[in-house]
C-alpha cells in the first residue's frame, strides 16, 4: 500500500488495521475503507470540507446518512462502536488517505508520482463526496492524463459534466477503432462518439476536395492551363492528412507511451503567424497536453495548418523550390510566385480554420456533451 504505514489495534474489528497517518487520539468518527483500513478522523473536518458529510450532519447527529446520500454510487454503510462511529466507505485506503489530506490543515498531497488508477479513483471520490478543495486539482490531473488515458478521462468528464474536458478527451480518441470504444464505453456514449468520429472524417475528406489537385491559373497570354505550382502545394498539404484515416495501434487509451512524431505544441504553429495562430490557441487549452502519436488528431491538424500556412507564405515569394514555376516562367507574379495560388491558398486557410473551429467548439462534439445532461449514463 503506497505511502502508508499501518498498525493493528485491539479496539477494532477483526482483520482491520489503522492508518498511522490518520490515527488522531481525539477523533470522533472512524472511516473504514473497502480494504478494511480504519481512519480515525474528526467529524468537524469532514463537515467543513465535504458537502456530502455536511448535508448528512444537517439531517442527524450521526453520519449514517452518508450511506444514503451516496447510495446511487456505492454501498457505504455505518455502524457504531462504544466510543466512535464507524462509517464504511467503498473507496480503497490509498484513495481515502489522499482525499483526507485535503480536509486537514496540512500541505496537499503530491500527486505527481501517484499511479493513474489511484488518481482516477480519487477524482471520482472527491466528486462523490463534493470535496471542493480537491475537485479542481483532480480535474487538472485527469486533463494531464488525456494523452495516455483518454477513454477514462472522457468518461470522467461526461459523468461529471466537464464539457471542456469532454472536448479535449474525445478528440484524443478519434483515431481509435470503433470496436475498441464499443468495448470500453456505455452504448449511449458510443453512439454519440461514432457520430463524432464520422464528422471528423467527413471534414478531413473535405480538405481533399475543397479546391482539388488541379487549378487553372491564367498566364500573361490569358491561357488557362494547369498550374504546376498549385499541384505541388496541393500534394504537400494533403499528404499530411493521409495518415489520419488510419486507426491507432495503441492499447485504446488506457496507458502506453507516446511515439513517432515529436510532440507538437500550439506555439510551433503560432510562430508562423496568420489566421491559424488563433486556431492553435483554441486547440491548446492544456499547456502540458501533447499529441500521443504521428497520426493523432491533434498532430494531424497541427501539421495540416502548419503546412497550409507555410505554402501560403511561400507562394508569393518564389523562395522555395518549385514555387513560382506556374505554367512556365511567365505565369508568375511580380514577386516570383503565382498570385492565383496565393489567393486560393488564403481562401483555403480561412475556410478550413472556420470549419475546424466550429467542429471543435461544439458542432462536432455536441452529441457527447449532451450526455453530460443525462443522469446514470456512465
Amino acid at each position: 500500500m503506497s505511502n502508508e504505514q499501518l498498525s493493528s489495534t485491539d479496539e477494532c474489528l477483526p482483520s482491520t488495521r489503522v492508518s498511522t497517518c490518520f490515527n488522531h487520539p481525539t477523533s470522533d468518527v472512524i472511516l473504514q475503507s473497502s480494504d478494511r483500513v480504519l481512519f480515525k478522523v474528526h467529524r468537524r473536518n469532514l463537515e467543513m470540507h465535504s458537502q456530502v458529510f455536511a448535508d448528512a450532519a444537517g439531517v442527524t447527529s450521526t453520519l449514517t446518512h452518508v450511506a444514503h446520500a451516496t447510495s446511487h454510487l456505492d454501498t457505504s454503510t455505518s455502524t457504531s462502536t462504544s466510543s466512535n462511529e464507524v462509517v464504511h466507505l467503498s473507496e480503497s485506503s490509498s484513495v481515502l488517505e489522499l482525499m483526507l489530506q485535503y480536509m486537514y490543515l496540512q500541505p496537499q498531497p503530491d500527486l505527481r508520482k501517484v499511479d493513474f488508477e489511484v488518481i482516477k479513483d480519487l477524482a471520482e471520490a472527491v466528486e462523490k463526496y463534493v470535496v471542493y478543495s480537491a475537485m479542481a486539482v483532480l480535474n487538472a490531473k485527469m486533463r494531464e492524463h488525456i494523452p495516455t488515458h483518454p477513454i477514462p478521462a472522457l468518461l470522467y468528464a461526461i459523468r461529471h459534466g466537464y464539457t471542456e474536458l469532454v472536448t479535449e478527451s474525445a478528440e484524443a480518441t478519434l483515431d481509435f477503432p470503433p470496436y475498441t470504444m464499443l468495448q470500453k464505453v456505455p452504448s449511449e456514449v458510443f453512439s454519440a462518439w461514432i457520430s463524432y468520429q464520422q464528422t471528423y472524417h467527413i471534414l478531413l475528406s473535405k480538405e481533399f476536395t475543397r479546391f482539388g489537385p488541379t487549378r487553372y491559373h491564367a498566364s500573361p497570354t490569358n491561357v488557362k492551363e494547369p498550374c504546376k505550382s498549385w499541384a505541388e502545394h496541393y500534394s504537400l498539404i494533403t499528404t499530411v492528412l493521409g495518415g489520419a484515416f488510419a486507426y491507432s495501434t495503441t492499447n485504446g487509451g488506457n496507458g502506453g507511451s507516446s511515439s513517432g512524431w515529436s510532440r507538437m505544441r500550439a506555439g510551433s504553429l503560432a510562430g508562423l503567424g496568420g489566421p491559424s495562430r488563433r486556431w492553435a490557441a483554441i486547440n491548446n487549452t492544456s499547456s502540458s497536453s501533447s499529441p500521443s502519436g504521428t497520426n493523432s488528431p491533434s498532430t494531424t491538424l497541427f501539421r495540416f495548418f502548419a503546412t497550409l500556412e507555410r505554402r501560403l507564405l511561400l507562394s508569393g515569394s518564389g523562395s522555395d523550390i518549385g514555387i513560382g514555376t506556374g505554367v512556365g516562367t511567365d505565369a508568375v507574379s511580380t514577386h516570383g510566385g503565382c498570385a492565383d495560388c496565393k489567393r486560393e491558398l488564403g481562401h483555403w486557410l480561412q475556410q478550413a480554420e472556420r470549419d475546424w473551429r466550429e467542429w471543435r467548439e461544439g458542432r462536432g462534439v455536441e452529441g457527447l456533451r449532451s450526455i453530460c445532461r443525462l443522469l446514470g449514463v456512465v
